[in-house]
């Protein structure tokens, strides 16, 4: 493929320096929260979690130039991820994160009068995945549901397989994007220590030309 469909890498700037920033002032305030709360108590805990979902790769139409036709997408995707966390308060957590968010696929046939493909059955495949490092704040609802709102960064990677009429051609990005999400957890009590969440991310890609969109359900395990 002559032009790629992600574009060249931009740095985040700005908001990367904030989101860090912000991820840093919760970490900090750890030494606070070890005086409020006794040791064993859940602000001192430790968790992690798996989870599975799916992924919706809204990734951009850059690969139609004006000459294809019997164009076929499919950019959902089954996607999982593994996370740890640290509760520094009994409502703020810092959580780091992998993400695999699948593939998003394409094919079509092109007339070759385009600027980006020659003549013949073309087709794309897109595969993303990410560390994600964010901000935790969490709200009770009753004693069994909580909600909770997450901000922080991915650092993803992206990965474009091009063939044209049987010529591969391998594009590999990476970088650094707003990540956030919500979602909540409920407590089935059996045994404690487990709970279900269940939580809506968007993440970023290429300073926000796309976004990875996940519904997910994970298991959760909080540490003694």
């Amino acid at each position: 493929m002559k032009e790629s469909v992600q574009g060249r890498l931009r740095q985040a700037g700005g908001v990367s320096v904030w989101v860090i920033f912000l991820v840093a002032a919760v970490i900090t305030q750890s030494a606070h929260a070890r005086e409020l709360f006794p040791e064993g108590t859940a602000a001192q805990n430790v968790y992690a979690g798996v989870g599975v979902g799916v992924t919706n790769n809204d990734a951009p139409g850059d690969w139609d130039d004006g000459s294809v036709s019997s164009i076929s997408t499919d950019k959902t995707d089954a996607s999982t991820k593994v996370f740890v966390g640290y509760e520094v308060t009994q409502n703020v957590a810092v959580e780091a994160s992998y993400s695999d968010y699948g593939k998003s696929e394409f094919s079509a046939t092109s007339d070759g009068s385009g600027d980006s493909w020659a003549p013949g059955q073309v087709s794309g495949v897109n595969e993303s995945s990410g560390f994600g490092l964010s901000a935790v704040g969490s709200w009770p609802m009753t004693d069994r549901i909580t909600v909770f709102g997450k901000l922080g960064l991915l650092w993803w990677k992206s990965k474009n397989t091009w063939n044209e009429s049987g010529f591969i051609s391998v594009e590999e990005s990476s970088g650094s994007d707003l990540s956030y999400g919500a979602g909540l957890e409920y407590d089935v009590g059996l045994p404690q220590r487990f709970v279900y969440r269940f939580e809506f991310e968007r993440n970023a890609v290429d300073d926000a030309q796309y976004q990875l969109n996940t519904g997910s359900a994970s298991l959760v395990y909080r540490f003694p």
